[in-house]
């Protein structure tokens, strides 16, 4: 009589046979399924983009010369061709003035004039747009390409003005921009202005001065950008502007000597204390990750303990694993660069010892994970061996098995013959069924014969049976002999 193997054996080959006989039989139909699917999939109508306002003008009066010679100069302004577009448009303003293209026509004469160096020209085009079509919806474009050159014009005061008294926001942005260039400290003065607490400049406003002051902190206005920027961050009430102005804190040139954690400097301290602190899971998010951005631009080894303090000490629990996943990208981004990963390394085993939550705990085991050192991989396979609870030595074996080379089957295969537990033999005899190493099928075989455990011993012989393997197959014949 077989015994309960060999009838589990002969069961799973008598399925191969069959799985066999299924595979030649679709083989068979396929040719004439495609045919059915390509006759009956319906086309796929194209998705037509909507038209701009100045294509929707010209397709609606396609027979117009003037609408002609814009969609040429159009396309000539896409290829780049500045010279060429410029004669196109020139031909719709003096020789079709009054028509319906004119005030199309006269500010992308002036962009291609201001494309070819030619900004006077442009300027004087602009005014002229400004004077004969005061209602074109052409016209806050043409003010705001006005105060892109204002500075290389001379038109300095010109810009102040407008930045004061625009009433359109994006022109008042322009005008910021371009005051930038022209005169830094007076731009200084006006974002000050329009960050203040009791500001009552709009949101588009506020964000464009906080994206300049991220541009130009790393000039000579710095310090006080950076002033400005902190406020921001502390006290502004708007979520979005907070993390926006926190976003550029963490970016810059940054220089080795300028931050330390302890230092004179406050920005690492100050992100460091928003993200325990704040009640709003986004600002802390921002002010992690620019730390982060900061450790990965300065090798100073002051700044690391910022993100140590907030996986261990913060209170949100989803806050201390956002800190923890950015020490493990940190460790991930320096791997190969010559820096000392064992820092990173002793730190998550501190952060995991002094944590008593479960998935905290679950989380630096997966960051760890990350680190190609040695000493991870020790610590992994040691936590798979004896951890503290069973969903922390499931992560572990888990985590052993999806790596999947030889060292780590290696590793699986001592696991498994020091195991005493069932559940997690069947974990790992379903990770052995998966490696693509011969040491994985060889465990499974070793199990099949050998192992003291009748269920495990079935549970190998299933899954060699889902192996194409013509090792497991003879295998498997063999045990019915």
């Amino acid at each position: 009589m077989l015994d309960r193997v060999q009838r589990a054996a002969y069961g799973v080959l008598s399925q191969i046979n069959k799985r066999s006989m299924m595979q030649h039989m679709m083989g068979l139909l396929g040719m004439g399924c495609m045919g059915m699917v390509l006759l009956y999939t319906p086309l796929v109508q194209a998705q037509v983009k909507p038209a701009s306002r100045l294509d929707q003008l010209v397709q609606n009066s396609a027979s117009s010369v003037a609408a002609v010679r814009v969609r040429e100069g159009r396309d000539l302004i896409a290829d780049e061709k500045w010279a060429r577009a410029e004669q196109k448009f020139l031909e719709v303003v003096n020789k079709h003035p009054g028509s319906a293209y004119d005030d199309a026509a006269m500010y992308w004469l002036s962009f291609a004039y201001k494309k070819q160096g030619k900004l006077q020209d442009a300027d004087n085009m602009l005014i002229k747009l400004a004077a004969s079509h005061p209602r074109s919806s052409w016209i806050n474009d043409a003010k705001s390409m006005r105060m892109e050159m204002a500075p290389q014009l001379g038109r300095g005061e010109d810009v102040a003005a407008e930045a004061r008294n625009a009433q359109n926001d994006e022109i008042k942005v322009v005008a910021l921009q371009s005051l930038f260039q022209a005169n830094p400290d007076r731009a200084m003065q006006f974002t000050q202005d329009i960050l203040a607490p009791a500001s009552t400049a709009g949101y588009l406003v506020k964000e464009g001065a906080l994206t300049l002051l991220g541009r130009f902190k790393d000039y000579d206005q710095g310090p006080k950008a950076t002033k400005i920027l902190l406020m921001m961050a502390q006290q502004e009430p708007n979520e979005k502007l907070r993390q926006k102005a926190i976003y550029h804190l963490g970016r810059g040139e940054w220089s080795e000597a300028k931050f330390s954690f302890d230092g004179d400097d406050k920005i690492v301290p100050t992100l460091a204390d928003l993200a325990m602190q704040a009640d709003n899971f986004g600002v802390a998010d921002a002010a992690i990750e620019a730390i982060a951005h900061i450790e990965n631009h300065v090798a100073d080894p002051g700044l690391l303990p910022a993100l140590v303090m907030i996986a261990q000490s913060a209170p949100s629990e989803k806050v201390r694993q956002r800190a923890i996943n950015e020490l493990g990208q940190v460790a991930e981004k320096s791997e190969g660069s010559g820096v000392d990963l064992q820092p990173i390394f002793t730190h998550m085993i501190s952060i995991m010892a002094s944590n008593q939550d479960e998935n905290t705990k679950t989380h630096i085991l997966s960051v760890i994970s990350k680190m190609k050192t040695q000493a991870a991989h020790k610590f992994i396979f040691k936590f798979a061996r004896s951890g503290h609870s069973k969903d922390l030595r499931r992560r572990a074996i888990y985590i052993i098995g999806t790596r999947g080379n030889m060292d780590s089957m290696q590793m699986l295969t001592e696991l498994y013959d020091a195991e005493v537990e069932q559940e997690m033999k069947r974990m790992m005899i379903s990770t052995f069924s998966q490696s693509k190493h011969l040491i994985g099928l060889e465990k499974l075989m070793t199990i099949a014969k050998m192992d003291n455990d009748m269920k495990l011993r079935m549970e190998a012989v299933t899954f060699l049976g889902r192996s194409k393997s013509p090792e497991a197959q003879k295998f498997l014949e063999e045990l019915l002999k």
